[in-house]
């Protein structure tokens, strides 16, 4: 029975694709990151599970049977497709020979998924808006369902997994395999583990900053607020240490890149911060649990610097220490790495120690790979802060959305120097295709409107 009604999904999920692809599409990019990470699961006792990731794949399969050349062209085209193909490529090779399923059925979908999807989603500039709307509201209900779990026993992926009768095992929730940080409940979220939520919800903060500068009205703010909540309960570090970098970079780049509209930047800044600081005393008033984790955290993260902490914050220090050993490792094998993937490097090398996700892929293929690894990665926000430049002139409020874009894909490259966790990446690649293609779409209705303009003008003087 199980069989028939996997296969039966899979069908269902190509026709829709086929017969809707446009609403198909958004389907895809409104359900798989908040369903995804926390694996959700259908038909669990057959051969082949469905993930959100494999059900998307297989709608995107449908969509592509039904399409024309065009999108095939713009894949062709794209300078970032042919570098994300060629990291896909190389990492699918490392991995496959020993992780043969994981990385047919999950790895090889979600890029498939990233690099695809962009190019049905972004038929014209106002799309790439839309996208950014979906992923603000993603946020809230990622940081809604995170406030729910701390004060219940209820956690959404826990009870998706026991509905589908999958172990919850791996999930750090209540009831389950919970952690504590501090004496304080550390969430696990949609993800199933703190860490995945928290960089997937520090990757979509800026965009909740850019939400409230383009909507302009009290409800904008709830995101943003609701946000850092979820960031204080999930208690990961180095995604709260990214959100403060990510502000403070988002301000030197501001000035930088909107010089002429500086009295509009600053008026901006000046609510938003004023907001901040409002909700924050607001809630350490009448919040104590929100006090007393921030007053928890900021203590901890001073004693981490300063290196005066070795009890509460042990894992930090044990972090540290590990560097060398894997720098040593690295020095052995500096050229090719052991040819083993990334995932072989963090389970067998470095016996699941946490480190950089650098690190692991100099282990994994060396110095080659690990370079074109973060080649890669800040490719995207260079890349995008380029774009934000050749558009800044002829449309304002355009390139606000594409800054705070490129400041979305420093947030979440920023947070992989603390550990390797990447179920963010498939938004981020998806987010800079999607402004690729949206600036090639902006640059051509433009050289169309100035065509027409001229036209006119000729017209006129002819008569």
């Amino acid at each position: 029975m199980t069989h028939i009604i996997v296969f039966s999904v899979l069908i269902f999920s190509v026709i829709f694709g086929f017969n809707a692809p446009k609403k198909s599409a958004w389907f895809i990019i409104i359900i798989t990151p908040v369903l995804g990470p926390g694996d959700f699961y259908i038909g669990a006792s057959s051969i082949l599970p469905l993930t959100m990731y494999r059900i998307s794949f297989f709608i995107l399969l449908g969509i592509l049977f039904r399409s024309n050349y065009a999108i095939l062209n713009g894949l062709l085209e794209n300078r970032y497709v042919k570098i994300l193909t060629i990291f896909a490529l190389i990492l699918f090779i490392l991995q496959v020979k020993d992780y043969p399923t994981p990385t047919i059925t999950t790895l090889l979908p979600t890029y498939f998924i990233a690099i695809v999807l962009p190019f049905v989603l972004i038929r014209e500039p106002k799309n790439l808006e839309k996208l950014i709307k979906i992923f603000v509201y993603q946020a809230t209900f990622i940081s809604i369902f995170i406030i729910i779990e701390y004060f219940t026993d209820f956690s959404l992926p826990a009870f998706l997994r026991s509905t589908a009768r999958v172990g919850s095992y791996s999930i750090e929730t209540k009831g389950f395999a919970e952690i504590y940080r501090s004496g304080f409940y550390r969430v696990a979220g949609l993800g199933g583990q703190p860490v995945f939520t928290a960089y997937q919800l520090v990757f979509y903060f800026p965009l909740t900053i850019f939400f409230i500068q383009k909507k302009r009205k009290i409800l904008s703010y709830i995101p943003f607020i609701l946000v850092i909540i979820g960031l204080i309960f999930l208690q990961t570090r180095a995604a709260i240490i990214s959100a403060v970098v990510s502000i403070i970079l988002m301000l030197l780049t501001y000035f930088i890149l909107f010089k002429k509209n500086k009295s509009l930047v600053i008026k901006n800044l000046l609510k938003i911060f004023t907001v901040l600081l409002l909700s924050s005393i607001l809630l350490f008033i009448f919040v104590p649990t929100i006090r007393n984790i921030s007053e928890s955290l900021f203590s901890g993260l001073v004693q981490t610097i300063s290196g005066t902490n070795h009890d509460t914050d042990i894992d930090v220090t044990q972090k540290i220490l590990r560097i060398p050993i894997a720098i040593k490792m690295i020095f052995s094998h500096p050229v090719l790495g052991y040819l083993i993937s990334p995932r072989s490097a963090y389970f067998e090398l470095m016996k699941t120690a946490d480190l950089p996700a650098i690190f692991l892929y100099l282990l994994s293929g060396g110095i080659l790979f690990g370079l074109f690894y973060l080649y890669h990665l800040f490719y995207m926000y260079v890349g995008t802060l380029k774009i934000v430049k050749t558009i800044i002139v002829n449309n304002l409020e355009y390139s606000l959305i594409v800054f705070y874009s490129s400041i979305a894909l420093f947030a979440g490259i920023f947070v992989t120097f603390s550990n390797w966790v990447e179920v963010h990446f498939m938004l981020m690649y998806i987010l800079f295709l999607s402004i690729t293609i949206s600036n090639q779409k902006l640059k051509y209705f433009y050289k169309r409107s100035l065509k027409r303009s001229t036209l006119s003008k000729s017209n006129q003087i002819l008569r």
